[in-house]
């Protein structure tokens, strides 16, 4: 009987830690929050912001998707410095967020659809531009070209073709 209860135990208590990590939310943008990559104040571009959300609920926030892809994908090399001595790897990543072209709003960065190679560019140049509705990205892609993919195709070599686009300081999201 004694083994039931706490297999009972064990099994209820998996299950309230999974609801957690399932209710993550975003963490609140403030004027002092600054871009890991570089430097930037981060509530300055509203429109474009990004974060990400470790398990001990701090966030690493950054000024566009792109720069959250690239803090992602080269974990190593930002592990230690300065305001992120907490992140020691992936596994310490309970969410991912970005901002809705369409709404303006937080939404999950690996379920968000992502227009690349458009006409319209954020403060940093050739980004990666999320909606949550496939879609919302295709009726924009129409208007504004580019292609669509998905948070799992977001790789290293994605990420430096973008790089190598020319920026727009100063640049605001257009309004619908």
């Amino acid at each position: 009987m004694r083994g039931k209860s706490l297999i009972i135990i064990l099994f209820l208590t998996i299950g309230c830690m999974q609801g957690q990590e399932e209710s993550v939310k975003p963490v609140k943008v403030t004027p002092e929050d600054r871009d890991p990559i570089d430097g930037m104040y981060v509530a300055k571009y509203p429109a474009w912001k990004a974060e990400i959300v470790l398990k001990n609920g701090s966030a690493v926030k950054f000024m566009c998707p792109k720069h959250m892809f690239e803090y992602y994908h080269n974990v190593n090399y930002y592990m230690g410095k300065d305001h992120v001595e907490y992140l020691k790897s992936r596994e310490d990543v309970a969410a991912m967020f970005v901002t809705d072209y369409t709404t303006k709003r937080w939404i999950d960065a690996r379920s968000a659809h992502y227009v690349v190679d458009s006409d319209i560019k954020s403060p940093m140049g050739d980004d990666l531009i999320p909606f949550s509705k496939k879609e919302e990205a295709e009726n924009f892609m129409m208007d504004h070209g580019g292609w669509i993919t998905t948070f799992d195709n977001v790789d290293k070599e994605l990420l430096k073709k973008l790089e190598s686009a020319p920026m727009k300081m100063d640049m605001e999201m257009p309004m619908k």
